[in-house]
């Protein structure tokens, strides 16, 4: 019987143009809801954020919470210390095949490794679901993400729900529409403009502690733009 509800769990998914996967994801600071939403007519997914870190359900399709990838290239819309600019982000995950298994939510899943943007993560994808997609940026593999961890543990996201009977379509009118009123800078052009962000704050920002002491800035980004400032920190 556990078998045939596999089965019949993975028809729904592959006949169906839409499917939502619910996600709690962790970090050093808090634990949030996130829905991933693929679209398997238009190959294009959604990552869009749920409940906030307050617990407070977060109203979709806003600007500054836009995610899409389409055709294997990441539309983001992301944050530097004193503004927010719109994404492209076309950089493909190597991963190594692993030999751990597991079961999450019922399926059988695989382990798999990667380095990206200076962290190691570990995760876990099952092929019975037939899309290379996952949580945040993690893609590439031979079928759904359900779980990734970084191995330093600042970072983990995990697969909640697979909802096989409610599906949602995504918003096209909201996606075209800052597809058309936006620009998308390249990610290496993104991470220079975060950088110089970081280096302007830092000489304009004055010490106003003792003299043997100082101020210690220090980034938790996910993506070490900036590796120094996530390893060690700068004292200003």
């Amino acid at each position: 019987m556990k078998n045939l509800i596999v089965f019949l769990s993975v028809f729904l998914f592959s006949k169906s143009f839409t499917q939502v996967v619910d996600y709690k994801f962790r970090n050093n600071d808090a634990v949030l809801d996130y829905q991933l939403v693929i679209d398997q007519k238009d190959n294009m997914s959604q990552w869009r954020k749920k409940v906030d870190a307050k617990g407070d359900t977060v109203r979709g399709n806003k600007k500054t919470d836009f995610f899409v990838v389409k055709d294997n290239k990441v539309f983001a819309n992301d944050k530097t210390l004193s503004k927010r600019i719109f994404t492209l982000d076309s950089e493909i995950m190597i991963w190594q095949k692993g030999s751990e298994t597991k079961e999450i939510l019922g399926y059988k899943c695989k382990s798999a490794s990667t380095n990206f943007r200076g962290r190691n993560y570990i995760a876990f994808y099952t092929e019975q679901i037939k899309t290379d997609l996952g949580p945040w940026k993690f893609r590439g593999l031979d079928g759904l993400v359900l779980y990734v961890k970084s191995v330093d543990d600042d970072y983990e996201f995990t697969a909640t729900k697979i909802n096989n009977e409610k599906y949602q379509k995504l918003d096209m009118a909201y996606i075209n529409e800052i597809f058309k009123n936006n620009t998308f800078q390249t990610w290496s052009d993104y991470a220079e403009v975060y950088k110089n962000d970081i280096d302007t704050f830092i000489k304009d920002e004055s010490c106003n502690c003792s003299k043997d002491g100082g101020n210690i800035f220090k980034i938790t980004k996910i993506e070490k733009i900036y590796p120094k400032l996530h390893d060690e920190g700068v004292i200003y």
